[in-house]
């Protein structure tokens, strides 16, 4: 089944660019729609029921996404925040992921792909995938998301939804509850760990 995914970006050219982007790349799994009027955001996310909304802040902001997703009943829906100032990125914790201007294509995809399969890798709770368990040992090793992405070549927006997806499974929310988690589960040794 084809996901949805809404771009609703005040900035029509940046709209089109994504647009055109993803329908290259991911155009047999994602079928994208764009938001036409700011103003009827609620209503079309209503009606379209997306899998994914890039929203920038001047549409909607990080504080309103929770109320849009109630409002419309999708509380599975992933919002990407498209960053335009670096104020913008302060308040992208709200949602699943970020963009800004500087990603490259390759990026854009992963991070689209990224919370596409989310839903898979959730099927049973609290178990990690192969690439988590990755994010895990970087994390518990004292790697930067930086560091994480050059060595798993993913993108830093990739290891941050990874990262998200991981706190939501365990409910691990600091770097020593990882460390305990991964010695625990025999990911990594005491060896391993930087001190």
């Amino acid at each position: 089944m084809k996901a949805n995914l809404l771009i609703a970006l005040s900035d029509r050219r940046t709209q089109e660019t994504l647009t055109d982007l993803i329908d290259r790349e991911k155009g047999a799994e994602v079928t994208v729609h764009t938001l036409r009027d700011p103003f009827t955001l609620l209503q079309t996310v209503k009606s379209l029921r997306p899998d994914i909304v890039i929203v920038s802040c001047n549409v909607c902001s990080p504080p309103m996404i929770e109320t849009v997703r109630t409002i419309a009943d999708l509380p599975k829906a992933r919002f990407i925040l498209y960053c335009e100032t670096i104020t913008d990125e302060l308040l992208a914790e709200r949602c699943e992921g970020h963009l800004s201007a500087e990603e490259s294509d390759k990026e854009v995809i992963d991070l689209i792909t990224s919370l596409l399969t989310a839903d898979e890798r959730e099927e049973v709770p609290g178990e990690l995938t192969l690439r988590e368990r990755d994010i895990i040992i970087g994390v518990v090793k004292g790697m930067t998301n930086k560091e994480i992405a050059d060595e798993l070549f993913i993108s830093p927006n990739t290891v941050t939804t990874h990262r998200r997806n991981i706190v939501k499974k365990l409910d691990i929310h600091s770097a020593s509850g990882l460390t305990v988690y991964a010695i625990m589960n025999k990911l990594v040794s005491l060896q391993d760990i930087e001190i």
